[in-house]
């Protein structure tokens, strides 16, 4: 490089900049051109067979969130299910606790009688 070329300390080097621009648009070229000659369908029948394989991949996208959700669902009707299960024995055992309180209450009463 000639010394008004150099690229200063912190500076840009737009002379390499441009080069590697270069480099990559004529990369990319050169890769759709070898993909379209190397294409098995033309350009028509790849466009159906993407959007064919599109639908089907959303469909089963849709379907997973769908059984994502009965799933969620059904754990939840599970989860409601033993939680008022736990409620009803909590309640019993409280007054099954406040009987034997009060009758040992009662009993204390009549014995101090």
């Amino acid at each position: 490089l000639a010394p008004d070329d150099r690229p200063r300390a912190g500076g840009t080097d737009w002379r390499g900049l441009g080069t590697f621009a270069v480099g990559v648009a004529v990369g990319a070229l050169l890769g759709a051109g070898t993909a379209l000659l190397m294409a098995p369908a033309s350009g028509y029948e790849t466009r159906v067979r993407l959007a064919r394989r599109a639908r089907h991949v959303g469909d089963q996208v849709v379907d997973r969130v769908d059984d994502w959700g009965d799933a969620v669902r059904r754990g939840a009707r599970h989860t409601r299910t033993r939680l008022d299960r736990s409620l009803v024995r909590s309640r019993w055992a409280a007054e099954d606790a406040w009987d034997r309180r009060w009758r040992e209450a009662k009993r204390r009463a009549r014995a101090e009688a």
